[in-house]
């Protein structure tokens, strides 16, 4: 089995339908949801061909807009820029020194002016739905968190990996004390919500800048205290060349999905190896990010034949597609790039 899943950036909806994402897109829920209702039937009047389960917004788009990693920064002090158009992003480093990331402590999460904004975007959108409903930390009974490295890596910067091995203890503190401010978060959502975890997503990016042994000696056991903690399956994302630590992207028992990399033009992960790791680990989905630049550049026959490749070298495992598409891509392509997926 395999499918395709996608969404159109901030900006391709500007350029294409003249729809607008300042910082109100991001702070205003009730304005949030109409904007997303708009596209959504957008969508599926211009693509009544594709089936919505390729639209990764949900019917009504009902949540606190912000990124996990943006919410633990914002926490932890960070300024969150809203560049019109565009994903918003946390400014960091905000911890420069070896002393700071020492003197790190997770912050009172009761104290937090920045939680409070998000607790308020929660309560306005409550007043009009199910608080099980509303996407917070996560969609639905799914939660969604980066790991302990890459909000160190947002932290702190490049200074984690030179403190790796230069005083691995204090790394090892520091990520440890993410990994509880991490877990605080998915608590206090999930109680705001009312809502049981059933499953959770981890963004582990940082991961491919990484060799094995240090991944194995730093993420892993973070990203495992937590699959362990809520004792239910998982899926990672790590979107660069994984194929050096995808056995231990994995490495935890109950993997329900593994997501990599895959670029034409650059290196990209092997996936005939992904295939046999993640059989071995007994992973029964894998997810290939294609580059948009790609799929931008690629003709109909080209796409056909990359994606065919693609779901021959991964079989039997089960196969997501999946793209982040931009401004140049057209809807006719998105038809062609599902109907690769579809036929493989």
């Amino acid at each position: 089995m395999q499918e395709l899943v996608f969404r159109f950036t901030q900006k391709w909806w500007a350029v294409n339908y003249g729809l607008n994402f300042s910082q109100r897109y991001y702070t205003d829920p009730i304005w949030r949801v109409a904007c997303h209702q708009e596209m959504q039937d957008i969508l599926l009047r211009e693509l009544p061909d594709v089936p919505s389960r390729c639209f990764v917004l949900l019917p009504a788009g009902v949540g606190v807009g912000l990124q996990p990693v943006n919410i633990l920064m914002g926490v932890c002090g960070s300024t969150i820029s809203y560049p019109e158009n565009q994903d918003p992003w946390a400014q960091g480093p905000i911890l420069h020194t070896e002393e700071e990331i020492d003197a790190f402590e997770p912050p009172d999460l009761e104290g937090s002016a920045f939680l409070a904004d998000m607790v308020g975007q929660f309560d306005r959108l409550a007043q009009e739905y199910p608080p099980a409903e509303i996407e917070a930390y996560g969609q639905g009974n799914n939660v969604t968190l980066h790991s302990s490295l890459v909000c160190a890596h947002k932290l702190a910067g490049e200074e984690v990996f030179v403190l790796m091995h230069k005083r691995p203890d204090l790394m090892r503190t520091f990520l440890t004390k993410l990994t509880a401010l991490n877990e605080a978060l998915i608590d206090f959502w999930a109680c705001k919500r009312g809502a049981r975890i059933d499953d959770i997503t981890i963004g582990d990016c940082s991961a491919t800048l990484l060799s094995p042994g240090l991944y194995r000696q730093f993420s892993l056991p973070c990203n495992g205290h937590t699959i362990q903690r809520y004792n239910v399956p998982y899926g990672i994302h790590s979107c660069g060349p994984s194929t050096h630590v995808l056995d231990s992207l994995v490495g935890t028992p109950g993997a329900a999905w593994c997501e990599v990399g895959w670029y034409a033009q650059s290196g990209h992960t092997d996936l005939a190896k992904a295939r046999q790791i993640l059989i071995e680990r007994g992973c029964p989905k894998i997810r290939v990010l294609l580059n948009p630049g790609d799929v931008i550049q690629w003709d109909e026959r080209e796409m056909r034949d990359i994606v065919g490749r693609i779901v021959e070298t991964v079989q039997p495992l089960d196969l997501v597609v999946r793209s982040i598409l931009g401004v140049g891509v057209t809807l006719k392509k998105v038809r062609a790039l599902y109907d690769a997926v579809e036929r493989g």
